[in-house]
C-alpha cells in the first residue's frame, strides 16, 4: 500500500475512532442529530476564517522569503503553504510538514535560495508562532487551571516553555557563536564518517555543513530587516487571531452562546497539545481533548457534533485542500514518500 495513503487512512481511522469514544462516553447517541439543524452559515465562516488564516500565513512566508534576498509569488506561497499542511497532517506533530516547505520553498523561490536561507524562513515563521503562544498561553492555564492541574496537562505548557527556551538558546549561539557550532558538527561528522564510510556521505556532510552557512547569514538578514519582521509578526498575531475565532463561529452554528475568552483560551491549549508529536496530525489528541476542554464551560449543546466540525474545520479541510494541491505539484508527493519511507 502506499506510504502516504496508508498514513493518510491511519489519521483518519484514528480521528474517527476518537469521536467514537466521545460518542461512548458521554452516551449521546442522539447527539449526531445536531449537525443537521447546524446553521451553515456560521460553518462556512469558520471555514473562511481559517482560511484567511492561511492567507495570512503565505502572507507571512512571502515577507520572510523577500527578507532573505528571495521572490516568491502570493500563489505560489499558498501552494506550498497547503502542501506542507498535508504533510503535517499526516506525520506526527504540526510541524511534520516543515521539511516540505522548506524543500519546496527553495525549490520554487526566485534568486538565490538556498535550502539554509528557506530554513531560515521556516525557523523563523515557527519562532514568531511560538513568541505568541508562550506570551498567550498564561490566559489558557489560568482559566482552566482547576482542570490543567487535576489532569496534569500543566506538564504540557512546561515542556512548551522549556522546547522555546531550548531553541532561542540555540538559535543564539548559532547567530553569535557559529565557530562554536561548526566545531560540535565537525566531531559529529567524524563520528558518521567513521560508522558510515562512503563518498556520498561525505559529499552530503559538506552540503549540510555549506547550508548551515547560509541559514546563519539567512537569519541575520532577518535580524535585521526590521520591516519585514514588524510586517510578518503583525501577520502571525493576525492569523492566530482569525483561527481562534473558529470554535465560537461553530458554537454559534450549533445554537450555544459561546464565551469568547473561554473558547479562545481552550483553542490554545489544544494548540500547545497539538505540537507534541504523538500521532499523526494530532489525531484522537485533538478529539478527546477539544471534547474534554470545552466541555468544562459549554453545557448547552453536546460534544460531539461540536468535535466533528472543530476537527473538520481545522484539520479535515487542511487534508482536503491539502491533498488536491498535492497531487497537482507531483513532486510534492514525490517528495512526501521519500520523507515518510
Amino acid at each position: 500500500m502506499d506510504r502516504i495513503f496508508k498514513s493518510l487512512l491511519i489519521t483518519v481511522l484514528i480521528s474517527l475512532a476518537s469521536i467514537c469514544i466521545v460518542l461512548w462516553f458521554t452516551e449521546g447517541t442522539d447527539d449526531l442529530r445536531y449537525l443537521a439543524e447546524v446553521d451553515p452559515l456560521y460553518i462556512i465562516l469558520a471555514m473562511a476564517f481559517h482560511a484567511g488564516s492561511w492567507v495570512l500565513w503565505s502572507a507571512r512566508m512571502k515577507i520572510l522569503t523577500r527578507a532573505t534576498g528571495g521572490e516568491i509569488s502570493f500563489l505560489k506561497s499558498f501552494q506550498i503553504l497547503l502542501s506542507s499542511l498535508f504533510a503535517a497532517g499526516i506525520t506526527p506533530s504540526e510541524v511534520g510538514g516543515e521539511p516540505v516547505k522548506i524543500f519546496l520553498l527553495s525549490e520554487e523561490a526566485k534568486g538565490d535560495m538556498s535550502l539554509g536561507d528557506a530554513t531560515a524562513v521556516v525557523v523563523t515563521e515557527r519562532f514568531l508562532d511560538v513568541i505568541f503562544l508562550v506570551l498567550i498561553s498564561p490566559l489558557g492555564i489560568i482559566i482552566f487551571r482547576g482542570h490543567v492541574l487535576s489532569s496534569g496537562l500543566i506538564v504540557i505548557p512546561i515542556i512548551a516553555v522549556a522546547f522555546f527556551v531550548t531553541v532561542f538558546s540555540i538559535l543564539i549561539l548559532i547567530m553569535y557563536r557559529p565557530d562554536v557550532i561548526k566545531v560540535i558538527m565537525n566531531r559529529i561528522f567524524e563520528v558518521i564518517l567513521r560508522v558510515w564510510k562512503s563518498e556520498r556521505m561525505k559529499r552530503l556532510l559538506k552540503r549540510i555543513d555549506e547550508e548551515l552557512g547560509s541559514f546563519i547569514k539567512g537569519m541575520w538578514i532577518i535580524a535585521k530587516n526590521k520591516y519585514e519582521l514588524v510586517l510578518a509578526s503583525g501577520c502571525t498575531v493576525a492569523r492566530w487571531l482569525m483561527d481562534l475565532c473558529v470554535a465560537p463561529l461553530i458554537l454559534i452554528g450549533l445554537g450555544s452562546a459561546p464565551n469568547m475568552v473561554h473558547s479562545f483560551a481552550a483553542q490554545i491549549l489544544l494548540i500547545v497539545l497539538l505540537l507534541v508529536p504523538i500521532t499523526p496530525g494530532g489525531s484522537g489528541i485533538a478529539e478527546i481533548s477539544s471534547a474534554a476542554i470545552f466541555s468544562t464551560f459549554v453545557k448547552d449543546i453536546p460534544m460531539v457534533p461540536f468535535v466533528f466540525l472543530f476537527r473538520f474545520v481545522t484539520f479535515y479541510f487542511n487534508l482536503i485542500l491539502g491533498a488536491v494541491i498535492s497531487v497537482i505539484i507531483l513532486k510534492d508527493i514525490k517528495l512526501l514518500r521519500r520523507l515518510l519511507e
